[in-house]
């Protein structure tokens, strides 16, 4: 399921040749060696490992539906994110100043007031908390004039349904701003 393209280059990277054995109708064997890592090199791997988790990153997540906001919880804190739901742009704004988020996740219709939407919030937000806080829209509005006003406000767009990688990958992106986050 890799493709050969890739195996071969990581074969390359690790100085190991791939080895491939094939029988007709039978189908074919992969085979390459590495060498044997020592224990300190092994002890490196985990502890690189351990700074992916998102160990004391506080993120805010704003949307009208309470199913997204619990899906949205449930995967955060499974990757060790601490998590603040807010559902109306009041609740957001009162609990982005009493608990000072890294990074915000916002709907863009939070409401039937045109006015009250996600990149308003998070521009609300930024200015109350005086800080361009690292920020994504999680939207359905499938909208090019709605990418454009993410990405002259600095916010990144991602489409639902949303997927965990590439949120995950994301985050990853956005934590290399943040200094008390790890």
């Amino acid at each position: 399921g890799l493709g050969l393209g890739i195996v071969r280059r990581l074969g390359e990277q690790m100085n190991s040749q791939i080895r491939v054995t094939s029988s007709l109708g039978k189908g074919s064997v992969f085979k390459f060696a590495l060498p044997y890592a020592g224990e300190k090199q092994i002890q490196a791997a985990f502890v690189k490992a351990k700074n992916t988790t998102f160990s004391g990153l506080r993120i805010l997540c704003v949307d009208d539906q309470k199913e997204n906001l619990d899906a949205m919880q449930t995967l955060l804190e499974k990757w060790g994110i601490s998590v603040s739901l807010a559902n109306t742009w009041q609740d957001a704004m009162s609990i982005s100043a009493s608990v000072s988020p890294h990074i915000l996740l916002m709907d863009y219709q939070l409401s039937h007031k045109k006015e009250e939407n996600g990149l308003a919030l998070i521009e609300a937000i930024r200015t109350a908390q005086n800080v361009v806080l690292p920020a994504a829209l999680i939207t359905a509005t499938h909208d090019e004039d709605l990418v454009t006003r993410c990405k002259e406000q600095g916010v990144n767009y991602l489409a639902k349904p949303l997927k965990p990688a590439k949120l995950r990958a994301l985050l990853q992106s956005m934590t290399r701003f943040i200094r008390d986050a790890s």
